[in-house]
């Protein structure tokens, strides 16, 4: 950071300050008035790429016992050459993480693709720092209301007391069998997934 600054002044001409001194300017309005504002705006662009140099390289969730992440992200594209699928790994921990910060025990995210062919869910346990992934084979529709299936037979599935693994599973299955189900459905309703056909089934895992 100082040496970033030190060659913002450095780049500010010589001329400038002696002609500053000329036009009776003090040392202390010429740092103020000529040097410090060319020198600030020199520097601010090694600035701001310093601060993300820091943010990527001291990423550490020392407080869940977890590895560096951005560390793992880029070994990982080094190994595999995998940018993209690293990078959106990575993006999916920290919003994990993100979600867990404001307050709640346990945070899911749905649509989550780590495998070609395959989507699914990952959730994270904030009192143990444990992840869980669960993927399914992709479905190519898209309707309206699929997360509001996934969280309230998930949710609902907690309620029971089953374990928060076991509730994202059978809630992951479920929407994906819902949409396979309204895909078949040469009238399937244009408003969204036909959960009303699969409801019984669900009720049926008890």
């Amino acid at each position: 950071m100082a040496e970033a600054f030190r060659s913002g002044v450095e780049a500010i001409d010589i001329i400038q300050e002696e002609s500053a001194y000329s036009l009776g300017l003090s040392r202390t309005q010429i740092v103020r008035y000529i040097i410090f504002p060319q020198a600030v705006s020199i520097s601010a662009s090694a600035f701001i790429a310093n601060i993300i140099f820091l943010l990527k390289e001291t990423s550490v969730f020392s407080a869940i016992s977890l590895m560096d992440l951005m560390f793992t992200a880029k070994n990982l594209i080094g190994l595999y050459y995998n940018t993209t699928e690293s990078l959106v790994l990575l993006v999916v921990f920290y919003l994990l993480v993100g979600l867990n910060d404001l307050g709640s025990k346990i945070s899911i995210l749905t649509g989550v693709s780590l495998e070609k062919g395959k989507t699914g869910v990952m959730g994270y346990d904030r009192t143990t720092g444990e992840y869980y992934t669960y993927q399914n084979h992709r479905i190519d529709a898209a309707y309206h209301g699929t997360g509001d299936l996934f969280s309230s037979t998930a949710v609902g599935e907690i309620l029971k007391g089953r374990d928060w693994r076991e509730a994202m599973r059978i809630a992951a299955d479920y929407t994906a069998h819902t949409i396979e189900v309204t895909l078949q459905n040469p009238e399937k309703p244009w408003y969204g997934v036909d959960f009303e056909a699969t409801i019984p089934e669900l009720i049926g895992l008890e």
